[in-house]
Protein backbone atom coordinates (compact mmCIF):
# COMPACT_ATOMS: atom_id res chain seq x y z
CA UNK A 1 0.00 0.00 0.00
CA UNK A 2 2.64 2.06 0.17
CA UNK A 3 2.87 4.78 2.59
CA UNK A 4 -2.23 11.67 0.19
CA UNK A 5 -5.61 13.32 0.51
CA UNK A 6 -7.22 14.62 -2.38
CA UNK A 7 -6.12 18.29 -2.41
CA UNK A 8 -8.37 19.04 -5.40
CA UNK A 9 -11.71 18.55 -3.99
CA UNK A 10 -14.13 16.91 -6.08
CA UNK A 11 -14.95 19.60 -8.85
CA UNK A 12 -18.77 19.08 -9.46
CA UNK A 13 -21.46 16.79 -8.57
CA UNK A 14 -22.84 14.58 -11.30
CA UNK A 15 -26.01 14.69 -12.64
CA UNK A 16 -26.93 11.51 -11.54
CA UNK A 17 -24.93 11.55 -8.44
CA UNK A 18 -25.26 8.19 -5.90
CA UNK A 19 -23.17 9.49 -2.70
CA UNK A 20 -21.62 6.84 -1.04
CA UNK A 21 -19.80 6.82 2.78
CA UNK A 22 -16.58 5.07 2.88
CA UNK A 23 -13.90 4.86 5.94
CA UNK A 24 -13.07 2.63 9.05
CA UNK A 25 -15.30 2.92 11.56
CA UNK A 26 -14.96 6.35 13.33
CA UNK A 27 -12.73 6.95 11.29
CA UNK A 28 -12.41 8.49 8.00
CA UNK A 29 -15.66 9.64 6.47
CA UNK A 30 -16.01 11.09 3.25
CA UNK A 31 -18.70 11.32 0.43
CA UNK A 32 -17.32 10.93 -2.72
CA UNK A 33 -19.27 10.73 -6.59
CA UNK A 34 -16.62 8.27 -7.62
CA UNK A 35 -17.08 4.56 -8.68
CA UNK A 36 -13.39 3.81 -7.90
CA UNK A 37 -11.57 5.39 -5.34
CA UNK A 38 -7.57 4.46 -5.30
CA UNK A 39 -5.33 5.51 -2.91
CA UNK A 40 -1.63 4.66 -2.70
CA UNK A 41 0.25 5.68 0.58
CA UNK A 42 3.63 6.14 2.03
CA UNK A 43 3.01 4.73 5.63
CA UNK A 44 5.57 3.84 7.97
CA UNK A 45 5.83 0.19 8.09
CA UNK A 46 4.15 0.39 11.62
CA UNK A 47 1.46 2.35 11.13
CA UNK A 48 -2.00 0.90 11.90
CA UNK A 49 -3.81 4.50 13.18
CA UNK A 50 -6.49 4.35 10.92
CA UNK A 51 -6.17 1.42 7.82
CA UNK A 52 -6.90 -1.79 9.47
CA UNK A 53 -3.20 -2.34 8.57
CA UNK A 54 -1.87 -5.06 10.50
CA UNK A 55 2.06 -5.96 11.16
CA UNK A 56 1.02 -9.53 10.06
CA UNK A 57 0.46 -8.16 6.42
CA UNK A 58 2.52 -4.98 7.19
CA UNK A 59 3.86 -4.58 3.17
CA UNK A 60 1.00 -4.93 1.31
CA UNK A 61 -2.53 -4.29 3.56
CA UNK A 62 -5.25 -4.48 0.61
CA UNK A 63 -8.34 -2.36 2.57
CA UNK A 64 -11.52 -2.94 0.66
CA UNK A 65 -14.24 -0.45 2.01
CA UNK A 66 -17.25 -1.07 0.35
CA UNK A 67 -20.70 0.25 0.72
CA UNK A 68 -24.36 -1.88 -0.88
CA UNK A 69 -27.02 0.29 -1.47
CA UNK A 70 -29.62 -1.90 0.59
CA UNK A 71 -29.74 -4.15 3.64
CA UNK A 72 -30.04 -7.85 2.83
CA UNK A 73 -27.73 -8.27 5.70
CA UNK A 74 -25.45 -10.38 3.45
CA UNK A 75 -21.79 -10.66 5.18
CA UNK A 76 -18.45 -11.16 3.85
CA UNK A 77 -17.37 -15.01 4.40
CA UNK A 78 -13.20 -14.68 4.91
CA UNK A 79 -10.92 -16.03 3.40
CA UNK A 80 -10.60 -17.72 0.34
CA UNK A 81 -8.13 -19.03 -1.64
CA UNK A 82 -7.53 -18.23 -5.46
CA UNK A 83 -4.42 -19.47 -7.79
CA UNK A 84 -5.34 -17.40 -10.25
CA UNK A 85 -2.43 -14.58 -10.12
CA UNK A 86 -0.67 -15.36 -13.10
CA UNK A 87 2.83 -13.48 -12.04
CA UNK A 88 5.52 -15.58 -10.66
CA UNK A 89 8.73 -14.28 -9.19
CA UNK A 90 9.98 -17.56 -10.13
CA UNK A 91 14.21 -16.80 -8.80
CA UNK A 92 13.22 -14.84 -5.50
CA UNK A 93 12.43 -16.10 -2.16
CA UNK A 94 14.72 -18.68 -2.23
CA UNK A 95 17.07 -18.18 0.20
CA UNK A 96 15.60 -18.57 3.32
CA UNK A 97 13.12 -21.68 4.32
CA UNK A 98 10.63 -19.23 5.91
CA UNK A 99 9.99 -15.69 5.24
CA UNK A 100 8.11 -12.88 7.56
CA UNK A 101 3.96 -11.96 6.39
CA UNK A 102 6.10 -8.19 6.03
CA UNK A 103 7.90 -9.92 2.65
CA UNK A 104 4.28 -10.95 1.31
CA UNK A 105 6.12 -13.51 -1.13
CA UNK A 106 3.99 -15.02 -4.05
CA UNK A 107 2.74 -17.85 -2.01
CA UNK A 108 0.76 -15.46 0.30
CA UNK A 109 -0.46 -12.91 -1.94
CA UNK A 110 -2.32 -15.53 -4.18
CA UNK A 111 -3.76 -16.33 -0.71
CA UNK A 112 -5.26 -12.81 -0.45
CA UNK A 113 -8.68 -11.59 -1.71
CA UNK A 114 -11.52 -9.70 -1.64
CA UNK A 115 -14.16 -12.34 0.10
CA UNK A 116 -17.39 -13.31 -1.82
CA UNK A 117 -20.40 -12.45 0.32
CA UNK A 118 -22.44 -15.04 2.08
CA UNK A 119 -25.92 -15.54 1.61
CA UNK A 120 -28.06 -16.64 -1.26
CA UNK A 121 -28.13 -14.50 -4.48
CA UNK A 122 -29.06 -11.62 -5.62
CA UNK A 123 -33.05 -10.58 -5.08
CA UNK A 124 -32.68 -7.14 -5.81
CA UNK A 125 -32.28 -5.10 -2.61
CA UNK A 126 -28.40 -4.81 -2.72
CA UNK A 127 -26.33 -3.64 -5.17
CA UNK A 128 -22.30 -2.54 -4.83
CA UNK A 129 -22.32 0.92 -5.75
CA UNK A 130 -19.04 2.31 -4.49
CA UNK A 131 -15.41 1.05 -3.71
CA UNK A 132 -12.45 2.61 -1.95
CA UNK A 133 -9.18 1.02 -1.68
CA UNK A 134 -6.36 1.82 0.45
CA UNK A 135 -3.48 0.83 -0.56
CA UNK A 136 0.47 0.62 0.78
CA UNK A 137 2.93 0.52 -1.47
CA UNK A 138 4.92 -2.44 -2.48
CA UNK A 139 8.59 -3.76 -1.62
CA UNK A 140 10.94 -1.01 -1.82
CA UNK A 141 14.95 -0.20 -0.70
CA UNK A 142 15.72 1.18 2.53
CA UNK A 143 14.07 4.48 2.92
CA UNK A 144 17.67 6.44 4.03
CA UNK A 145 21.21 6.19 4.13
CA UNK A 146 24.41 5.90 6.31
CA UNK A 147 24.94 7.71 8.78
CA UNK A 148 20.97 7.93 9.97
CA UNK A 149 20.44 4.30 8.66
CA UNK A 150 21.52 1.51 10.76
CA UNK A 151 21.84 -1.84 10.74
CA UNK A 152 24.92 -3.63 12.13
CA UNK A 153 28.67 -2.88 11.87
CA UNK A 154 30.02 -3.51 7.86
CA UNK A 155 26.48 -3.33 6.63
CA UNK A 156 27.29 -0.15 3.90
CA UNK A 157 30.82 -1.68 3.22
CA UNK A 158 29.11 -5.08 2.26
CA UNK A 159 28.93 -5.45 -1.68
CA UNK A 160 25.80 -7.00 -1.30
CA UNK A 161 24.01 -3.78 -0.12
CA UNK A 162 25.01 -1.98 -3.01
CA UNK A 163 21.11 -1.59 -4.27
CA UNK A 164 20.71 -1.65 -8.04
CA UNK A 165 17.05 -1.75 -9.86
CA UNK A 166 15.85 -2.76 -13.06
CA UNK A 167 12.53 -1.09 -12.40
CA UNK A 168 12.92 2.31 -14.51
CA UNK A 169 10.32 5.01 -14.34
CA UNK A 170 8.72 6.60 -17.27
CA UNK A 171 7.66 10.52 -18.22
CA UNK A 172 6.37 11.56 -21.31
CA UNK A 173 6.13 15.45 -22.21
CA UNK A 174 3.01 17.18 -23.43
CA UNK A 175 2.44 17.06 -27.75
CA UNK A 176 0.90 20.39 -29.02
CA UNK A 177 0.49 18.59 -32.31
CA UNK A 178 -2.23 16.34 -30.16
CA UNK A 179 -4.24 19.01 -28.17
CA UNK A 180 -7.39 18.14 -27.77
CA UNK A 181 -10.00 20.78 -26.07
CA UNK A 182 -12.37 19.27 -23.16
CA UNK A 183 -14.70 21.73 -23.22
CA UNK A 184 -16.78 20.51 -20.21
CA UNK A 185 -14.68 20.47 -17.86
CA UNK A 186 -12.59 23.69 -18.99
CA UNK A 187 -8.88 21.41 -19.92
CA UNK A 188 -6.83 21.29 -22.51
CA UNK A 189 -5.23 17.63 -22.84
CA UNK A 190 -1.87 16.62 -24.70
CA UNK A 191 -1.60 13.34 -25.66
CA UNK A 192 2.66 12.40 -25.59
CA UNK A 193 3.95 11.12 -28.39
CA UNK A 194 7.20 9.46 -26.77
CA UNK A 195 8.88 8.34 -23.47
CA UNK A 196 11.67 9.38 -21.43
CA UNK A 197 13.23 6.57 -19.54
CA UNK A 198 14.99 7.68 -16.14
CA UNK A 199 18.18 6.24 -14.71
CA UNK A 200 20.05 6.52 -11.77
CA UNK A 201 22.82 5.99 -12.66
CA UNK A 202 24.72 9.42 -13.90
CA UNK A 203 27.41 8.80 -10.71
CA UNK A 204 29.22 6.13 -11.79
CA UNK A 205 32.35 5.59 -10.09
CA UNK A 206 33.17 2.14 -11.21
CA UNK A 207 31.15 -0.45 -13.31
CA UNK A 208 29.47 -1.89 -9.52
CA UNK A 209 29.14 1.20 -8.16
CA UNK A 210 27.69 5.04 -8.35
CA UNK A 211 27.91 7.94 -5.71
CA UNK A 212 24.16 7.77 -4.75
CA UNK A 213 23.04 7.21 -1.57
CA UNK A 214 22.38 3.63 -2.27
CA UNK A 215 25.61 3.26 -4.12
CA UNK A 216 23.75 1.88 -7.13
CA UNK A 217 21.23 2.90 -9.54
CA UNK A 218 18.24 2.79 -6.71
CA UNK A 219 16.30 5.20 -5.34
CA UNK A 220 16.03 5.52 -1.41
CA UNK A 221 12.62 3.83 -0.78
CA UNK A 222 11.94 3.54 -4.51
CA UNK A 223 10.03 0.76 -5.31
CA UNK A 224 11.51 -2.58 -6.76
CA UNK A 225 10.57 -5.21 -9.20
CA UNK A 226 9.20 -7.30 -6.50
CA UNK A 227 7.23 -4.48 -5.30
CA UNK A 228 5.94 -4.27 -8.61
CA UNK A 229 4.24 -8.17 -8.97
CA UNK A 230 3.09 -7.62 -5.40
CA UNK A 231 1.43 -4.63 -6.41
CA UNK A 232 -0.14 -6.31 -10.23
CA UNK A 233 -1.49 -9.08 -8.20
CA UNK A 234 -3.27 -6.77 -5.72
CA UNK A 235 -4.60 -5.07 -9.36
CA UNK A 236 -5.33 -8.61 -10.22
CA UNK A 237 -7.82 -9.18 -6.58
CA UNK A 238 -9.53 -5.85 -7.13
CA UNK A 239 -10.81 -7.23 -10.86
CA UNK A 240 -11.83 -10.31 -9.64
CA UNK A 241 -13.90 -8.65 -7.18
CA UNK A 242 -15.17 -5.93 -8.77
CA UNK A 243 -15.46 -6.63 -12.72
CA UNK A 244 -17.79 -9.57 -14.31
CA UNK A 245 -16.23 -10.78 -16.99
CA UNK A 246 -18.54 -13.35 -18.15
CA UNK A 247 -16.87 -16.71 -18.44
CA UNK A 248 -13.65 -15.09 -17.39
CA UNK A 249 -15.19 -14.42 -13.78
CA UNK A 250 -14.32 -17.75 -11.69
CA UNK A 251 -17.05 -19.11 -9.33
CA UNK A 252 -15.16 -18.06 -6.22
CA UNK A 253 -14.17 -14.71 -7.29
CA UNK A 254 -16.34 -12.26 -5.76
CA UNK A 255 -17.68 -10.82 -8.47
CA UNK A 256 -19.47 -13.79 -9.73
CA UNK A 257 -22.18 -12.74 -7.35
CA UNK A 258 -24.34 -9.96 -9.17
CA UNK A 259 -24.31 -8.10 -5.64
CA UNK A 260 -20.73 -7.21 -5.80
CA UNK A 261 -20.30 -5.91 -9.40
CA UNK A 262 -19.53 -3.11 -9.72
CA UNK A 263 -19.12 -3.19 -13.77
CA UNK A 264 -20.64 -5.76 -15.91
CA UNK A 265 -18.52 -6.11 -18.74
CA UNK A 266 -20.75 -8.61 -20.64
CA UNK A 267 -23.45 -5.86 -20.51
CA UNK A 268 -22.07 -2.58 -21.39
CA UNK A 269 -23.56 0.04 -23.84
CA UNK A 270 -22.03 -1.61 -27.17
CA UNK A 271 -18.45 0.32 -26.09
CA UNK A 272 -16.35 -2.32 -24.51
CA UNK A 273 -15.35 -1.56 -20.97
CA UNK A 274 -17.66 1.11 -20.00
CA UNK A 275 -20.67 0.75 -17.61
CA UNK A 276 -24.08 -0.49 -18.09
CA UNK A 277 -26.88 2.29 -17.49
CA UNK A 278 -27.08 1.99 -13.33
CA UNK A 279 -28.16 3.70 -10.79
CA UNK A 280 -24.76 3.62 -8.95
CA UNK A 281 -21.83 6.24 -9.24
CA UNK A 282 -20.32 7.05 -12.02
CA UNK A 283 -20.35 8.22 -15.80
CA UNK A 284 -21.80 5.16 -18.48
CA UNK A 285 -20.48 7.25 -21.27
CA UNK A 286 -16.91 7.59 -20.13
CA UNK A 287 -13.99 4.79 -20.18
CA UNK A 288 -13.94 2.91 -16.77
CA UNK A 289 -10.75 4.04 -16.07
CA UNK A 290 -11.57 7.70 -16.43
CA UNK A 291 -12.75 10.06 -14.04
CA UNK A 292 -15.65 10.26 -12.58
CA UNK A 293 -15.20 6.12 -12.97
CA UNK A 294 -12.01 6.36 -11.14
CA UNK A 295 -10.30 8.75 -9.03
CA UNK A 296 -6.41 8.10 -7.90
CA UNK A 297 -4.66 9.77 -5.39
CA UNK A 298 -1.33 9.04 -4.36
CA UNK A 299 1.50 10.95 -2.12
CA UNK A 300 4.51 11.81 -4.45
CA UNK A 301 6.93 9.44 -3.57
CA UNK A 302 7.98 7.29 -6.44
CA UNK A 303 7.20 4.08 -4.60
CA UNK A 304 3.73 5.16 -4.25
CA UNK A 305 3.47 6.46 -7.29
CA UNK A 306 4.48 3.37 -9.24
CA UNK A 307 2.84 0.79 -6.66
CA UNK A 308 -0.75 2.59 -7.71
CA UNK A 309 -0.19 2.87 -11.23
CA UNK A 310 0.75 -0.58 -11.46
CA UNK A 311 -1.95 -1.84 -9.50
CA UNK A 312 -4.47 0.14 -12.12
CA UNK A 313 -2.66 -1.82 -14.75
CA UNK A 314 -3.12 -4.83 -12.87
CA UNK A 315 -6.97 -3.40 -12.72
CA UNK A 316 -7.60 -2.00 -15.93
CA UNK A 317 -4.88 -3.58 -18.32
CA UNK A 318 -7.30 -5.22 -20.61
CA UNK A 319 -9.45 -1.84 -21.19
CA UNK A 320 -6.05 0.33 -21.17
CA UNK A 321 -4.48 -1.99 -24.06
CA UNK A 322 -8.10 -1.86 -25.99
CA UNK A 323 -7.57 1.90 -26.34
CA UNK A 324 -7.53 3.26 -30.23
CA UNK A 325 -4.19 3.45 -31.80
CA UNK A 326 -4.64 6.90 -32.34
CA UNK A 327 -5.13 8.04 -28.60
CA UNK A 328 -3.00 7.72 -25.23
CA UNK A 329 -4.82 6.20 -22.23
CA UNK A 330 -4.57 8.75 -19.43
CA UNK A 331 -5.34 8.26 -15.86
CA UNK A 332 -5.27 11.34 -13.94
CA UNK A 333 -3.13 11.21 -10.79
CA UNK A 334 -3.98 13.66 -7.95
CA UNK A 335 -1.00 14.53 -5.64
CA UNK A 336 0.25 17.51 -3.71
CA UNK A 337 4.10 18.87 -2.42
CA UNK A 338 5.14 15.90 0.10
CA UNK A 339 6.12 18.36 2.73
CA UNK A 340 2.29 19.55 3.25
CA UNK A 341 0.26 16.25 2.39
CA UNK A 342 -1.96 14.66 5.13
CA UNK A 343 -2.33 11.27 4.35
CA UNK A 344 0.64 9.78 6.55
CA UNK A 345 1.00 11.65 9.87
CA UNK A 346 2.18 15.55 8.85
CA UNK A 347 4.09 17.12 12.44
CA UNK A 348 4.08 20.45 10.49
CA UNK A 349 0.35 20.55 9.47
CA UNK A 350 -0.38 19.65 12.77
CA UNK A 351 1.83 20.36 15.69
CA UNK A 352 -0.57 18.52 17.85
CA UNK A 353 0.08 15.48 16.80
CA UNK A 354 3.91 15.97 17.89
CA UNK A 355 2.65 17.25 21.42
CA UNK A 356 0.76 13.51 21.60
CA UNK A 357 3.30 11.93 20.58
CA UNK A 358 6.26 13.31 22.84
CA UNK A 359 3.54 12.22 25.83
CA UNK A 360 2.81 8.92 24.91
CA UNK A 361 6.39 8.47 25.37
CA UNK A 362 7.05 10.19 28.66
CA UNK A 363 4.03 8.43 29.94
CA UNK A 364 4.29 6.06 33.09
CA UNK A 365 2.63 3.59 31.05
CA UNK A 366 5.69 3.70 28.51
CA UNK A 367 8.48 3.66 31.50
CA UNK A 368 6.33 1.01 33.03
CA UNK A 369 6.51 -1.41 29.55
CA UNK A 370 10.20 -0.53 28.35
CA UNK A 371 11.06 -1.79 32.05
CA UNK A 372 9.04 -5.03 31.63
CA UNK A 373 10.00 -5.30 27.74
CA UNK A 374 12.50 -6.85 25.99
CA UNK A 375 14.47 -3.38 25.74
CA UNK A 376 17.68 -4.19 27.63
CA UNK A 377 18.09 -7.51 25.87
CA UNK A 378 18.01 -5.83 22.81
CA UNK A 379 20.25 -3.14 23.57
CA UNK A 380 22.50 -5.36 25.00
CA UNK A 381 22.20 -7.22 21.84
CA UNK A 382 22.60 -4.64 19.88
CA UNK A 383 25.67 -2.63 20.91
CA UNK A 384 27.33 -6.41 21.99
CA UNK A 385 26.73 -8.95 18.81
CA UNK A 386 25.79 -5.77 16.05
CA UNK A 387 28.38 -3.48 16.68
CA UNK A 388 26.12 -0.15 17.15
CA UNK A 389 25.87 2.36 20.13
CA UNK A 390 21.92 2.12 20.60
CA UNK A 391 18.72 0.61 18.66
CA UNK A 392 18.53 2.36 15.52
CA UNK A 393 15.28 3.83 14.19
CA UNK A 394 15.98 1.88 11.38
CA UNK A 395 16.36 -2.14 12.57
CA UNK A 396 13.13 -3.29 11.62
CA UNK A 397 13.64 -2.10 8.07
CA UNK A 398 17.02 -3.36 8.12
CA UNK A 399 15.47 -6.57 9.30
CA UNK A 400 12.80 -6.50 6.28
CA UNK A 401 15.15 -5.15 3.15
CA UNK A 402 17.29 -7.94 3.84
CA UNK A 403 15.45 -10.97 4.30
CA UNK A 404 12.65 -10.00 1.52
CA UNK A 405 15.28 -9.57 -0.58
CA UNK A 406 16.87 -12.53 -0.20
CA UNK A 407 20.02 -10.88 0.91
CA UNK A 408 22.19 -12.71 3.92
CA UNK A 409 21.58 -11.72 7.38
CA UNK A 410 23.94 -11.57 10.27
CA UNK A 411 24.65 -15.55 11.19
CA UNK A 412 23.28 -13.86 14.64
CA UNK A 413 20.26 -12.57 13.19
CA UNK A 414 19.52 -15.71 10.61
CA UNK A 415 17.22 -17.71 12.96
CA UNK A 416 13.30 -16.27 11.48
CA UNK A 417 10.75 -19.45 11.85
CA UNK A 418 7.72 -17.56 12.31
CA UNK A 419 6.96 -19.49 15.52
CA UNK A 420 6.35 -16.81 17.73
CA UNK A 421 4.35 -14.82 15.46
CA UNK A 422 3.61 -10.75 16.95
CA UNK A 423 3.33 -10.02 20.09
CA UNK A 424 -0.47 -9.59 20.98
CA UNK A 425 -1.09 -5.87 22.28
CA UNK A 426 -3.67 -7.00 24.87
CA UNK A 427 -0.39 -8.87 26.23
CA UNK A 428 0.61 -7.62 29.68
CA UNK A 429 4.32 -5.89 30.58
CA UNK A 430 5.57 -8.73 32.98
CA UNK A 431 4.49 -11.25 30.15
CA UNK A 432 6.25 -9.54 27.28
CA UNK A 433 9.43 -9.92 28.34
CA UNK A 434 11.29 -13.58 27.73
CA UNK A 435 13.45 -15.18 29.75
CA UNK A 436 17.43 -16.27 28.03
CA UNK A 437 16.33 -19.64 26.76
CA UNK A 438 13.36 -17.91 24.81
CA UNK A 439 15.19 -15.68 23.15
CA UNK A 440 18.28 -17.72 22.04
CA UNK A 441 17.67 -18.89 19.10
CA UNK A 442 15.04 -16.05 18.02
CA UNK A 443 16.78 -13.13 17.99
CA UNK A 444 14.94 -11.70 14.64
CA UNK A 445 11.24 -12.06 15.55
CA UNK A 446 12.26 -10.87 19.11
CA UNK A 447 14.16 -7.56 17.78
CA UNK A 448 11.38 -7.04 15.06
CA UNK A 449 8.66 -7.66 17.76
CA UNK A 450 9.81 -5.42 19.79
CA UNK A 451 10.90 -2.48 17.36
CA UNK A 452 7.15 -3.25 16.32
CA UNK A 453 5.42 -2.56 19.68
CA UNK A 454 8.64 0.50 20.67
CA UNK A 455 7.42 2.25 17.10
CA UNK A 456 3.49 1.92 17.47
CA UNK A 457 3.21 3.08 21.34
CA UNK A 458 2.16 6.66 20.25
CA UNK A 459 -0.83 5.26 18.32
CA UNK A 460 -1.83 2.91 20.64
CA UNK A 461 -1.71 5.30 23.98
CA UNK A 462 -4.41 7.47 25.55
CA UNK A 463 -7.36 5.74 23.52
CA UNK A 464 -5.53 6.42 19.99
CA UNK A 465 -5.31 10.36 20.55
CA UNK A 466 -2.03 11.01 18.55
CA UNK A 467 -3.67 8.94 15.55
CA UNK A 468 -6.89 10.55 15.73
CA UNK A 469 -5.67 14.02 15.95
CA UNK A 470 -3.65 13.13 12.59
CA UNK A 471 -5.91 12.43 10.79
CA UNK A 472 -8.02 15.46 11.37
CA UNK A 473 -5.92 17.36 8.51
CA UNK A 474 -7.66 14.69 6.18
CA UNK A 475 -10.93 15.18 7.32
CA UNK A 476 -10.80 19.35 6.99
CA UNK A 477 -10.14 19.08 3.52
CA UNK A 478 -12.55 16.66 2.42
Amino acid sequence: MSSSVVTRVIRRLLPRHHWSEIGPESCLKVKVPFSVLIFAVSLSPHDTRCTGLSRDNMILPLLILSRFDGASGAKPVFPFSSNSAPFKAENAYKKYDKYPPYCSIPEEMEKRAVPPLQGESNDGSSQLVHVTALIRHGARTPWQAAPFYQCWNGYWEDEQNIWDCDLKTYTGPPAATKEKGRQDEGLLEEDPDFLFEKRYDALAISPDKTGNLLSGTCQLGQLIMRGYDQELRNGLHLRQAYFYDGNKTADEHAASDSRMRLWDLTNGDGHEGRKAPSPAIGDSTKQIYQEPNLHYRADDEQRTLMSGQILLRGLFESELLSANDDETAVIRLHTADYSMDVLGINHAVCPRAWDLHNEAYESEEYKNWIKNSDFNKVNTFVKEELGLDEIPRSMLDCLMTTICTDRTLPENLNNYDGNIGPTPWEESDESFATTDDQWDGATFERIANFAIKNFTFAYKHNNGAYAKVSDLPLLVIF
